[in-house]
């Protein structure tokens, strides 16, 4: 079994850009915690249904695009984003491993 952390200098490289890489990772992840817990205050709503979005559109200023609404695009944008955060943060046995691999790798860095 590893160690649960690694003892290095954190002066050094390339385990500085390492360790900086890793900790641009995790504040990232807080970040779209963030953006996904704010976005869900506009919603009125599910999400899943185009029209509970409006204030969403409104405040972003989310355009159809390719969608057939604001709405649903905003639906999509929403729905990428949850997946997203999802596997990020999913704990190791659950879902994707992605996020029980990060959190691993953050704890054998020293990284909180």
């Amino acid at each position: 079994m590893a160690a649960p952390i690694v003892q290095y200098t954190v002066t050094a490289d390339p385990i500085r850009a390492l360790a900086n890489a890793t900790a641009r990772v995790r504040a990232a992840i807080n970040d779209f915690g963030n953006a996904r817990n704010a976005i869900i205050g506009y919603i009125n709503g599910t999400t899943t249904d185009p029209t509970h979005f409006d204030r969403l559109v409104a405040a972003c200023g989310i355009q159809a695009g390719d969608y057939a609404t604001p709405g649903a695009a905003a639906v999509a944008l929403f729905s990428q984003l949850d997946s997203l955060y999802q596997k990020l943060t999913a704990p190791s046995g659950q879902g994707d491993a992605t996020g029980a691999a990060l959190a691993q790798f953050c704890q054998l860095l020293g990284i909180v």
